[in-house]
């Protein structure tokens, strides 16, 4: 196995269902990219981890992102954390706790 597909072998294993803190220290043991790798379109899939709003994004059609730029990934990024906030409180943070 090669370091390249390490990461994607691990990300397959977490697919099956995981804990957050599994999920967010896979998260964290990635390296950085840099801002032109990421231009492009690209295909989300959520990893079920037992949170109370798995499985809302695809709820909503979610498909990914698309970065055309250094601009674009900061505005994909608001307008995901707007949208998702509206939704949040929508649910109610009691909701929310585990």
């Amino acid at each position: 196995m090669t370091p390249a597909t390490q990461p994607a072998q691990q990300l397959h294993q977490l697919e099956n269902g995981t804990t957050t803190e599994a999920a967010l220290a896979f998260f964290d043991s990635l390296a950085p990219v840099e801002t032109p790798t990421l231009i492009g379109s690209w295909r989300g899939r959520g990893v079920e981890t037992g949170h109370p709003i798995d499985g809302l994004l695809e709820l909503f059609g979610w498909h990914g992102k698309r970065f055309s730029g250094p601009e674009g990934l900061l505005i994909a990024r608001v307008r995901v954390l707007r949208e998702l906030g509206s939704v949040l409180r929508e649910l109610g943070s009691d909701k929310l706790s585990k």
